[in-house]
């Protein structure tokens, strides 16, 4: 057995690693080598997927959330926050535990269990 194919079956088959690549004959032609997973979790979504940046944001920083190519996670930087975050179902999550994360609220952007939108609407 080839060290080449050791790799490859390695790559494909790990659960940390994307399974997304273009041409399985040319390692430099695969996308997410050693990457964590590029896809929602919950609803499997790949393009939707963005990661979640902690800290002060600067100009750059907060160009990027406004477009959405991040969202923007805080100033608080713990070790439990998530890191990826899905904009076509809501939900975020770190890339060790995927099945832990949590979903966020359309209107606010607080987590779901935290929110009081549908409180207000009731008055």
């Amino acid at each position: 057995m080839s060290i080449l194919y050791l790799v490859f079956f390695d790559f494909y088959f790990s659960s940390k690693t994307s399974k997304t690549f273009k041409n399985p004959q040319d390692p430099s032609k695969w996308i997410g080598f050693n990457m964590p997973r590029l896809f929602c979790p919950k609803c499997s979504s790949v393009k939707d997927v963005i990661p979640i940046e902690y800290g002060l944001p600067g100009d750059e920083m907060m160009e990027d959330g406004r477009s959405g190519k991040i969202r923007l996670g805080g100033c608080i930087i713990m070790d439990d926050n998530p890191e990826w975050y899905c904009k076509a179902c809501r939900y975020e999550w770190q890339t060790d535990h995927p099945e832990d994360g949590r979903f966020s609220c359309a209107e606010c952007g607080e987590i779901e269990e935290n929110c009081i939108c549908e409180l207000l609407e009731d008055d």
